[in-house]
């Protein structure tokens, strides 16, 4: 496989491949420094979430019908910006148009199919991990209790890289299933028994 180099890297806005991630995730190791002038921290992550809705298969009953939308919930603060509406323009995922919905309060996303949950959650971070409990949401956040109180998917930076974690048991309970594709780019995977690194 091809390395990808640093400027095609930077050249790719949301539409990252797998490949891509795989070069960030692994070989790549673009520091923060480097993609700072171009990209920033949340972009990345923005190009992040809209590439999950491709390794993570939802049950069919989480959408109302076959028209649809997919939607991406943001709860609480919102780091992204117009970062994310950016990152999933025209873009589809699971072969349906993509919707952008904020929210303060976790009961007006309970029909999304993903909820990054934003750093203002923190204090009450298991209340609102709850609401989305059986609905077949997949957990996005970044705080530092995030994956314990069964969130599914933890961005983290590593040496000024951005990672994730994946808790697959918490996935397993809403009935999603993530691609071992995805499972393989994560740090760390937590399953019953620990995690791997």
């Amino acid at each position: 496989m091809a390395i990808l180099n640093t400027t095609k890297f930077l050249r790719v806005r949301a539409g990252l491949g797998l490949l891509c991630l795989l070069a960030l995730a692994t070989t790549l190791a673009v520091k923060s420094s480097v993609f700072a002038a171009d990209y920033s921290e949340h972009e990345i992550k923005a190009a992040y979430l809209y590439k999950f809705s491709e390794y993570v298969e939802w049950p069919k009953e989480v959408f109302p019908d076959d028209n649809a939308p997919f939607t991406i919930g943001i709860l609480g603060t919102d780091p992204f910006g117009s970062v994310i509406d950016d990152a999933v323009k025209e873009k589809k995922a699971q072969g349906r148009s993509i919707v952008i919905k904020r929210a303060t309060a976790p009961k007006e996303l309970t029909e999304c199919q993903m909820v990054f949950v934003g750093p203002s959650e923190d204090s009450q971070m298991k209340e609102s991990l709850s609401a989305f409990e059986g609905r077949g949401v997949l957990t996005v956040g970044e705080s530092g209790e995030f994956m314990q109180q069964g969130g599914m998917i933890r961005f983290v930076l590593v040496e000024n890289n951005v990672r994730f974690e994946i808790n697959v048991d918490s996935a397993h309970k809403a009935g999603l299933k993530i691609s071992s594709q995805l499972l393989k780019l994560a740090k760390t995977v937590h399953a019953e028994g620990g995690g791997k690194e």
